[in-house]
């Protein structure tokens, strides 16, 4: 029987994604494998988590399931963003945890279509670790090109995604890699420990083929994007190949039904959750999609005499040519040069100075990673958190993905937007 150590972090808000992909990792697994999963979080981690997890363990007799907690004070210092929180720093100590030779470390925003037992047994001789080249940095390279000066690597056609990455776990503790990735920690690497792990293990990964780690973001539009980074032989039917499907970005698919490709997460929550959890989550969607229309922003600033919009960006100025014109609208941004300017109109204060002069204000958040911290910021100098909400961006990317079903929807809201 084949035996193969999975890692996943979680948190008490990841506890369902984290359940779901590991739900598809077993029944889509052969049934001669056995699986350890490891699951890292911290030592606060409530009982009820654990227990919801754990229960996997009871349900499927391939599976074994350990708690790994981390408790380093040198987390204190780590950089977070609005989507990925500290529990993302965690593989950097699973050499430390797991005495095995190896492991695959999976993140928990995947489902899995196929068995890994071939991909895990993949060579890893004098590499530390095995992953895919991250689409993301494939789609936009001539944008992160100076990014490898940043990282104070060579260049970045080799960086990868740590989603989905097999760690050669005997060579990365013969190396001391570990502390050396630990010790990088305090130093705020803008995308954390997969900066970490791409600047450390520089030369020393194994790329593997797109299909274990393919950005659900590309979804229906491979042939419309610049991806030079991989071969036209992995390109061709890529969309038919698809191992791991990785659901990266705002419009994660427990948080929005929306999506066709997203529907895959859902049908494996239907098996992996029990009847509540799942209809408690499709009542959470249905409210996050109902504050991502452009219908909820405009009804809530409707008879506002004060709307402040957080941002200057183009995203920012989208959102006041969007509004109604007979509120006073300000722009608020904790970057100082933008501050005395004016900005489609209407002049750009501080943040500490809009809060001041327009405490009743609506106050709209248009920052796509920063809404957490800059909510709270807000919360901090007096601003009411009925007064506060968030303009989440829809893209091409979104659209492209859009179910059939929501598109009249979806026009609906852009109109409203116009007609303001």
């Amino acid at each position: 029987m084949n035996s193969l150590n999975i890692v996943l972090t979680t948190d008490e808000n990841y506890i369902v994604p984290t359940m779901v992909t590991i739900s598809s990792i077993l029944s889509s697994s052969d049934v001669d494998t056995k699986f350890n999963i490891y699951i890292l979080c911290a030592r606060q981690l409530s009982f009820d988590c654990r227990e919801k997890i754990a229960a996997i363990e009871k349900k499927n007799g391939q599976a074994s399931v350990v708690f790994l907690e981390i408790d380093d004070k040198k987390l204190n210092a780590a950089v977070t963003t609005a989507y990925i929180p500290i529990a993302s720093y965690y593989r950097l100590y699973i050499s430390r945890l797991i005495s095995d030779d190896r492991c695959l470390f999976i993140d928990g925003d995947m489902i899995v279509t196929q068995d890994l037992s071939q991909i895990y047994n993949t060579d890893l001789e004098g590499y530390y670790a095995a992953g895919v080249k991250d689409m993301g940095v494939q789609c936009h390279f001539s944008e992160y090109e100076d990014y490898a000066g940043y990282l104070d690597i060579p260049d970045m056609r080799t960086y990868v995604n740590a989603g989905f990455m097999i760690y050669n776990l005997k060579k990365m503790r013969e190396d001391g890699l570990d502390k050396m990735m630990i010790e990088a920690i305090s130093a705020g690497y803008k995308y954390m420990d997969q900066d970490i792990i791409n600047k450390f293990c520089y030369g020393k990964i194994k790329t593997l083929p797109l299909k274990y780690d393919f950005f659900t973001e590309y979804s229906g539009s491979i042939s419309k994007v610049d991806l030079t980074g991989y071969s036209a032989e992995e390109l061709e039917g890529i969309e038919r190949e698809i191992v791991v499907y990785h659901f990266v970005g705002i419009f994660k698919p427990w948080v929005c039904k929306r999506l066709t490709v997203n529907q895959l997460w859902w049908d494996e929550a239907e098996r992996a959750l029990d009847k509540d959890t799942y209809e408690n989550i499709r009542i959470q969607a249905d409210e996050f999609e109902k504050k991502t229309d452009w219908e909820y922003i405009a009804s809530t600033a409707e008879n506002r005499e004060q709307i402040v919009v957080l941002g200057c960006s183009q995203t920012g100025q989208r959102v006041a040519q969007g509004l109604h014109k007979g509120a006073t609208i300000v722009f608020a941004d904790n970057d100082a040069r933008w501050i005395g300017q004016m900005v489609e109109g209407h002049p750009v204060l501080s943040v500490k100075e809009a809060c001041f002069q327009y405490p009743s204000a609506l106050y709209i958040i248009s920052s796509q990673n920063g809404f957490k911290q800059i909510g709270m910021q807000l919360k901090e100098m007096g601003v009411g958190g009925d007064n506060i909400i968030r303009y989440i961006h829809k893209d091409e990317t979104y659209y492209g993905r859009l179910n059939e079903h929501y598109m009249e929807h979806e026009k609906k809201q852009l109109k409203i937007w116009e007609q303001q």
